[in-house]
């Protein structure tokens, strides 16, 4: 299995490098299975990358927005209350390459920044952030000075996952409408790990 993920994961780069398809749709049958291509993903491109010299692709382990917007809050807002389900129970969320990890260098909260060998369309939504009055309420959040604006963090999200390279979800996340929106906009290719394992009925998600 491992090295089936090695093999797609290096088609994934190659599809990601060829100039009539640029950016992909990843997706497998379960949320470990999905974490795991994508994290495979994005270390092969990092190896690969560090080797030529160029910006690291830009991998996105998608989860459902909703999820995404009380994670970011909960870790911004130390006393935020969610009306939705925690994403942490069950722990179907995971920090590493999601929506929210992404936001969280752009805005560069705390330690979270973005290195210089990210892409740049990245670099310029940080700029679009710091001038856009339309974030003022937003980076007042981050400051700590006022209470939590849902819609203006779900708009960010919602930029950063159009700007990936590679977007990798379950099938079913596949249906919101950012995730489709992608699919449709951006993606020219679509790489299914696992694909054996997966629904039939899952598999037309995407």
């Amino acid at each position: 299995m491992a090295k089936k993920t090695e093999l797609l994961a290096a088609t994934s780069l190659y599809f990601m490098s060829h100039p009539n398809i640029g950016r992909i749709y990843c997706s497998a049958p379960t949320q470990n299975t999905t974490t795991a291509f994508a994290k495979r993903l994005y270390q092969m491109g990092m190896d690969v990358t560090k080797r030529l010299n160029i910006c690291r692709p830009f991998v996105v382990r998608g989860y459902t927005i909703e999820a995404e917007v009380t994670a970011f809050l909960k870790i911004v807002c130390k006393d935020y209350k969610s009306s939705g389900r925690d994403p942490y129970y069950p722990s179907d969320w995971d920090l590493n390459l999601s929506a929210t990890e992404w936001l969280l260098k752009v805005a560069r909260i705390g330690s979270y920044q973005l290195s210089q060998a990210d892409i740049p369309p990245l670099h310029e939504l940080r700029e679009q952030y710091l001038a856009n009055g339309r974030y003022e309420m937003l980076r007042q959040l981050f400051e700590g000075k006022i209470g939590s604006d849902e819609e203006d963090v779900k708009n960010l999200l919602k930029k950063v996952i159009m700007e990936a390279d590679a977007v990798c979800t379950i099938p079913r996340v596949a249906g919101e409408i950012v995730y489709s929106d992608f699919n449709e906009e951006q993606a020219k290719g679509t790489i299914m790990d696992v694909a054996g394992r997966m629904h039939q009925a899952d598999a037309l998600l995407l």
